[in-house]
């Protein structure tokens, strides 16, 4: 059932949307040596988990990702971020007309980018970037980026 002690955690969160960084740290119960599995959240394990976000339509919970992380006290890596941009940016693309009318810098990818420098200190590169996009689209198709073109 959902309230059994091992979702416990996850159905407080979810019972406290929104989410704020209060509702963070999950506190995982623990019952001694070999009890349960355990998982190891690291920026391994958010890279991944932004993988799988990305590729089943829920990039639009990446910026919670990302926030979840820092409330963990689990620094992004370069990499992740870039893949979390190359998501996001899937989702966030606007036709040219559209973004005309926004202006300069009102995005959500800029938005994010913007956040990126201001809460975690730094953002990729744009060869990071690039790296990100065509490792994504390689795992999408199954071949290089450079066989398609």
């Amino acid at each position: 059932s959902g309230d059994d002690v091992a979702y416990a955690p996850f159905s407080d969160i979810l019972r406290r949307r929104p989410y704020t960084p209060d509702a963070l740290p999950i506190k995982i119960p623990y019952h001694g040596i070999g009890s349960h599995s355990t998982l190891h959240l690291n920026d391994r394990v958010f890279q991944e988990y932004i993988h799988l976000l990305g590729t089943h339509s829920l990039s639009s919970e990446i910026p919670l990702v990302l926030s979840w992380m820092l409330a963990l006290n689990i620094n992004p890596s370069r990499k992740t971020l870039s893949y979390a941009l190359v998501y996001w940016y899937e989702v966030t693309v606007d036709a040219p007309l559209i973004g005309a009318l926004r202006g300069e810098g009102k995005t959500e990818y800029i938005k994010l980018l913007r956040w990126m420098n201001d809460v975690v200190g730094y953002s990729p590169h744009d060869a990071e970037v690039g790296r990100a996009m065509r490792e994504v689209e390689r795992m999408r198709t199954g071949k290089r980026v450079a066989e398609m073109y």
